[in-house]
């Protein structure tokens, strides 16, 4: 079962695998949209069956599958340099970050331009690396094009 059908059932299948057949370890090995799942039943299966989960928590997992969270993680917690970021959830929070960067880029503050990307794992567009600033029209064709292929902002 896939994640993306059922996450209880994935979890539930896993667990049910791993109490049936004894399972002493576990080491996943899937795609990313499986870790989240696998890393939110690491405590159950070393809790309830004593099954060794060689995985991260829950919570180390979900700041390092949120590029934004892991941005703030490195600065705010580790006390190391990392990139800017800023978190939008729609359309128009691109278009308000995109007039913001062309006003620093001109003003000189930008020195680099900013790279949008969708924090939901998206196969198709994963290495994109459209930056900011650009024309309104580049960026509507953009959003577009991300949006008719199912993974618009959110």
């Amino acid at each position: 079962t896939s994640p993306r059908e059922s996450p209880d059932t994935y979890m539930e299948d896993i667990f049910s695998a791993c109490q049936n057949h004894g399972a002493t370890h576990f080491l996943p090995v899937a795609a990313p949209v499986e870790a989240l799942f696998d890393a939110k039943l690491k405590n159950r299966l070393e809790g309830e069956l004593g099954t060794k989960v060689l995985h991260m928590d829950h919570a180390l997992c979900s700041i390092l599958d949120d590029k934004h969270s892991f941005g703030n993680f490195l600065r705010n917690e580790l006390d190391l340099r990392s990139p800017r970021t800023h978190k939008v959830t729609c359309n128009d929070e691109v278009r308000k970050y995109n007039v913001l960067f062309r006003e620093e880029q001109r003003s000189g503050k930008l020195k680099r331009n900013m790279i949008l990307k969708n924090l939901s794992y998206d196969p198709i567009h994963r290495l994109d690396l459209f930056q900011l600033p650009v024309s309104d029209d580049k960026l509507e064709a953009y959003l577009e094009r991300i949006t008719k292929d199912g993974n618009p902002i959110t």
